[in-house]
């Protein structure tokens, strides 16, 4: 029996017999529509001559091939973004990666990483700064790169005198508390390590 398969950011990760044409939007809504969690991004994995599409039934053996779709255009009704499910294929709603908000913040949370988020507006998104706050010292502690540790004036920020960075995939940012030092997180290890 023909079987698709999804899982990912979605509310119902599932196996599906395909009974009928089935198109990618609706396999989403079938499995419960998009969670918060989502980066933005579907990507389907289809494997090498498991179904019998005309285009696919003659000819020499097909290669695996993964096709990358934005939400977005899904949601803008692009006809490319919304294609067939045939049998084997895997779809992968692609999760986002998350950034950590800390220190002398309205609401202490993890956050999920979306495309254009700034530093400005992920203390918004967590409530901000408190007004009794000094909400001067902003501290970035990333993972890649050279300097692991970056120090921004958030004041700087909202007055425009200085660049709202953008967030990298597993941030911490660390609201320095009014008098107070910043914290001193573990070193992450380097990726290539394999650890």
């Amino acid at each position: 029996r023909a079987l698709a398969y999804v899982n990912g950011a979605v509310r119902k990760p599932q196996r599906l017999q395909l009974r009928r044409p089935l198109r990618l939007a609706e396999l989403i809504v079938i499995s419960g529509g998009l969670t918060e969690s989502s980066s933005g991004e579907i990507s389907i994995f289809r494997p090498a001559n498991t179904n019998c599409t005309s285009e696919m039934s003659s000819g020499p053996l097909q290669a695996p091939t993964r096709i990358s779709i934005k939400i977005s255009d899904i949601i803008g009704g692009a006809a490319e973004s919304n294609p067939p499910i045939l049998s084997g294929d895997i779809v992968s709603v692609v999760e986002a990666p998350p950034v950590f908000l800390t220190g002398d913040i309205a609401s202490r949370r993890r956050m999920n990483l979306t495309p254009e988020l700034t530093l400005s507006r992920a203390i918004t998104a967590a409530g901000g700064i408190p007004k009794e706050a000094d909400g001067r010292r902003v501290r970035i502690y990333r993972r890649q790169g050279t300097s692991n540790v970056l120090e921004f004036d958030m004041r700087a920020i909202r007055d425009k005198k200085a660049e709202d960075p953008k967030l990298e995939p597993y941030d911490v940012i660390d609201v320095v508390q009014k008098g107070g030092s910043p914290k001193t997180l573990a070193s992450f290890p380097d990726q290539d390590d394999g650890g």
